[in-house]
């Protein structure tokens, strides 16, 4: 997590995990994965047959888990709404195991209905997975954001229509 992050349309980050599976010519030049070599060096969070690490599985994981709570007061008190930019060192939508990240991601879910006063941008490069993994009541969450990284004209004839037919109040490419 970072409280104010250096990405400039994101006011903070917020990952449950760490890792990922490159699927796209937009994972060339990933910057989390050489961050993650660089912070965890014997662990291998990314490519074919990687590991993911989880936020739930360390200590002081309760003052990071609930720091989108202290976001969302202060929103409330001063009508400044943070951009959340959630899963910046891997993608919400991965299919990393089967049911391998279903309690986090729930968590997620209710995070984001906790905080109303958050925009919670999911950017994927997996739009494919998104439908079978956001929550049935998405359409009521208009503080989600959902977005696709598209790098080339086959990527964007290939996920555009899928972005398209998910019903999240605001869609970005």
């Amino acid at each position: 997590m970072v409280e104010n992050t250096k990405i400039e349309w994101a006011t903070h980050t917020y990952n449950l995990w760490w890792g990922c599976q490159e699927v796209s010519p937009a994972c060339d030049h990933c910057y989390a994965r050489s961050i993650a070599a660089r912070l965890h060096p014997t662990i291998k969070l990314w490519g074919e047959g990687s590991e993911r690490l989880t936020i739930f599985g360390s200590e002081g994981r309760q003052k990071y888990l609930n720091a989108p709570l202290k976001w969302n007061r202060s929103a409330g008190e001063t009508g400044q709404r943070p951009r959340v930019f959630v899963q910046s060192m891997g993608d919400v939508f991965d299919n990393y195991m089967k049911g391998a990240l279903d309690e986090e991601r729930d968590f997620l879910w209710t995070m984001i209905r906790k905080t109303p006063n958050c925009d919670w941008l999911l950017l994927t490069k997996r739009i494919g997975n998104a439908a079978k993994m956001l929550p049935l009541d998405l359409s009521r969450m208009p503080n989600v954001w959902l977005g696709i990284s598209v790098v080339n004209q086959a990527e964007a004839d290939r996920d555009i229509p899928k972005l398209l037919t998910i019903p999240a109040c605001v869609r970005f490419l």
